[in-house]
């Protein structure tokens, strides 16, 4: 869609933040913002009628928000990790195509919004990687059979007093 479905403006609202994805129809979504009394009134939107978005789409602090607050409220609003999650194996799949998806990340009023985009994109890819170096440890929460609570080790890995778990099956 590349933007041209994006709901119109309010009066007096300007487009703070943008991002677009390498989606079949180069989807885009915006962060909006306009005065409203005292405060500043922020709206995130898409082409798709905000079914895209979380129901947290809309904040009215006092002062403008912070670059590291714009991007959480962005990114609050709108799962990018999910989008990309959706798209790409975040463990598996090379860094520089996972962030060649970020078609643009942009704003005219915080210049560092697309490092910081790119930043926060670094931070999930690392996360991903760490949990595929990093033999799990521990119990996880099930609703299997096992224990009192239910919970289940994975096959092969220790239980919580340090004993390998047999091959018990899921």
């Amino acid at each position: 869609m590349g933007g041209e479905y994006l709901p119109e403006r309010g009066r007096q609202e300007v487009e703070i933040a943008r991002i677009a994805i390498r989606s079949t129809l180069f989807d885009v979504t915006v962060v909006n913002a306009r005065r409203s009394g005292t405060r500043i009134r922020y709206r995130v939107v898409d082409e798709y009628d905000g079914t895209m978005t979380s129901r947290v789409r809309s904040g009215m602090p006092r002062h403008p928000l912070t670059l590291r607050a714009l991007v959480d409220f962005f990114l609050r609003a709108w799962n990018l990790e999910a989008v990309l999650g959706g798209n790409y194996d975040l463990q598996h799949d090379r860094p520089e195509r996972i962030k060649d998806f970020i078609v643009d990340a942009s704003s005219d009023f915080y210049p560092d919004f697309h490092n910081a985009i790119e930043s926060r994109i670094d931070g999930w890819l690392e996360a991903a990687e760490t949990m595929v170096t990093k033999p799990r440890r521990g119990r996880q929460t099930g609703t299997g059979p096992g224990t009192k609570s239910g919970a289940l080790s994975h096959p092969g890995t220790e239980n919580r007093r340090g004993r390998l778990e047999g091959s018990r099956r899921w």
